[in-house]
């Protein structure tokens, strides 16, 4: 059962096991005092803030098994409670010479191992202050502050008057001084610990995401390279039926037809050549840097052959021949699939600008805008595109996204998909510029 709370919940519940302990404890110590050490200590004032402190551990229980989550605010202000509940607790039970005093560092430590370091701070700052009221106001058994008892005799020396007292105003305020410190050290120490253990598990899963996806993609890659062997055989055929249907004197005025079907024909098939040749490699090859114009006029060749229809506004800037990026093999057809998924939304109207661009460290980018006036992509696909998703083609399987983010994540790049007004969806495509030669 306490297997399916939630974070939040999961540390309030150990911050109430640890309140049971302090208030069956602090029972028995008080229990003990009234029957066998009968210190001065006021017993019915202390039973009073422990059934307070009970109230508060039984609605915090109550508040862990309901249906709202429960903030960092909230498990600070629990926290914040606990110290004014201990405050209360050492008043009535010898102020600052209380020995278990100390319990008052609990807090801040279980603060700075779970929340941030603003509010961590908050609550050693609170806490600082009611250790010194603990010496400021005045004890409800003797209507003295702990910094003005009089000690006419210290360690069995008789002190000239007025040097005690000082004496002693010294070691109250090194009390206050040395719990500052080590509130502050034990606070520092634990929140850096604590933010260092969570970058390095944030980075841990990063590493694990990425693994599992290039498994994903290798699995993907095996699969296509046996799609494409199991169809190399049934276009062989098509190619050796539309030949023959070419030298066919009654299909003459279909001979234009027949040499799109030709052209198409010889397109799938030099594409299926080149996966046969490409899919490990591509599972397996490594970013290299590789000059950008080159590969820009590869993609835009080979798009104008696959989609002669689609009419393509290019604009490439000034700066960008001698400009090298991190690429793979993966990367051109990523380029290909995202300039496809804009044809299928709109053939006439298709924009793509090449640019650089400089981010907030002055690292160059290569950033490529692919613009369609199509009617727009899904608000689901623009949250989160590094997935698999359903496509709203009807004609697609929705591969072709989660592949191009991971071919460009792959080279350290990012895809960004934009709705547009008044209508279509803008790619942004940022590459990383790894090597520029000044001309």
């Amino acid at each position: 059962m306490f297997d399916k709370l939630s974070p939040g919940k999961h540390q309030l519940l150990l911050i109430i096991l640890v309140r049971w302990g302090v208030i069956i404890f602090a029972a028995t110590l008080v229990s003990l005092n009234v029957h066998l050490w009968e210190y001065g200590v006021q017993e019915g004032s202390i039973y009073i803030v422990l059934v307070a402190f009970v109230v508060l551990a039984t609605l915090s229980l109550v508040r862990v098994f309901s249906r709202a989550e429960i903030s960092l605010y909230e498990i600070g202000a629990q926290l914040a409670l606990d110290l004014l509940f201990m405050f209360a607790l050492f008043y009535f039970a010898g102020g600052a010479g209380n020995p278990f005093v100390s319990f008052l560092l609990f807090p801040l430590v279980v603060s700075a191992a779970i929340l941030g370091r603003v509010m961590t701070y908050a609550l050693v700052f609170l806490s600082l202050a009611l250790y010194a009221a603990l010496f400021v106001l005045p004890s409800p058994m003797t209507s003295q502050s702990a910094a003005v008892v009089d000690h006419s005799a210290h360690a069995g020396h008789v002190m000239p008057a007025g040097a005690e007292v000082s004496a002693f105003s010294m070691h109250v305020l090194g009390m206050w001084v040395n719990f500052a410190i080590i509130a502050l050290l034990v606070s520092t120490v634990v929140v850096m610990m604590a933010s260092r253990l969570q970058a390095q598990r944030v980075k841990s899963n990063q590493q694990r995401e990425e693994v599992l996806k290039r498994e994903q993609l290798l699995g993907i890659a095996t699969e296509a390279a046996s799609v494409a062997h199991h169809m190399g055989t049934p276009l062989s055929t098509i190619a050796v039926i539309v030949n023959e249907l070419k030298t066919m004197p009654e299909l003459h005025c279909a001979a234009a037809e027949i040499e799109v079907l030709v052209s198409q024909v010889e397109i799938c098939k030099r594409e299926l050549a080149q996966l046969r040749a490409k899919t490990e490699l591509q599972a397996l090859s490594l970013p290299e840097p590789k000059l950008i114009q080159p590969l820009l006029a590869e993609v835009r060749q080979e798009f104008q052959i696959l989609r002669p229809q689609a009419r393509v506004q290019w604009q490439m800037a000034d700066n960008l021949p001698l400009i090298r990026v991190k690429a793979t093999v993966s990367l051109r057809l990523a380029l290909l699939n995202l300039l496809n998924n804009a044809a299928d939304a709109s053939l006439q109207d298709i924009q793509v600008s090449a640019y650089l661009e400089a981010d907030a460290q002055s690292r160059k980018k290569l950033m490529i805008d692919i613009r369609d006036a199509g009617p727009g992509i899904d608000e689901s696909i623009l949250q989160d595109g590094t997935a698999p998703v359903k496509s709203s083609k009807h004609d697609s399987v929705g591969l072709g996204l989660y592949l191009s983010h991971a071919s460009i994540n792959y080279v350290e790049g990012t895809v960004r998909l934009m709705n547009v007004k008044p209508k279509g969806t803008l790619t942004r495509i940022s590459l990383p510029v790894v090597n520029q030669v000044d001309v």
